[in-house]
């Protein structure tokens, strides 16, 4: 195992936006051997730097030679296929059961999300029986097609990306359409990006126009 560089634990804590008192919480360390540990005062192979480094992976980051950083690619998943939306919804359940948070999703046209109440109608009810299921569009969607556990919201058609999403705890997932009316969703358990897209979501949901099923 390569030896921990105290540039590495810093671009650590700058992508997990952590400071070094919650480095130091999470890795059971003092603040003060944190600190040692960045200012190069602390030996890159002791016990204390190899707690730092498990604090960190555990995280979802890895360590590269000589002296970077990343993201794990496991923090990124794909579903797609016949059975994407069962996959996805899994996820969606099991995160929110651990997570608490809400589910938030913005649609690019309420054409697709019309298309994906048909596809998974039943998912969308059990997902609202346990959680608040917030919706952005840029026009009224047809009632017919749609689940009573939707809260919808209209906003202008300017606000609205090219990309259709979900967030839920801390995650993101990016929903594209494929053909025979199934869909792709690339998740990324990223949960800095999640909350950029949260607070992003509640700037548009709380200026947004409600829509009563």
């Amino acid at each position: 195992m390569y030896p921990v560089r105290s540039g590495q634990i810093k671009a650590a804590r700058a992508l997990l936006d952590w400071s070094q008192d919650d480095l130091a919480t999470i890795s059971g360390l003092s603040v003060t051997t944190v600190r040692n540990m960045e200012s190069g005062g602390m030996s890159p192979r002791s016990t204390t730097a190899n707690e730092i480094r498990k604090a960190i992976e555990n995280a979802g980051l890895e360590f590269i030679e000589p002296e970077g950083i990343r993201r794990r690619l496991d923090e990124v998943k794909v579903y797609q296929g016949p059975d994407s939306c069962d996959l996805f919804f899994e996820d969606v359940f099991q995160t929110i059961k651990e997570d608490g948070n809400e589910v938030i999703a913005l649609f690019k046209s309420p054409e697709i999300m019309q298309q994906l109440c048909l596809a998974a109608h039943d998912s969308f009810e059990q997902l609202g029986e346990f959680s608040s299921i917030k919706c952005l569009l840029s026009s009224v969607p047809e009632r017919s097609l749609l689940v009573p556990q939707l809260q919808l919201r209209i906003i202008p058609k300017q606000h609205i990306g090219p990309i259709s999403f979900f967030t839920y705890g801390g995650k993101h997932a990016i929903i594209m359409e494929q053909v025979n009316s199934t869909f792709k969703f690339v998740v990324f358990d990223m949960s800095s990006l999640a909350q950029a897209y949260r607070s992003n979501f509640f700037l548009l949901w709380d200026t947004a126009s409600p829509f009563h099923l």
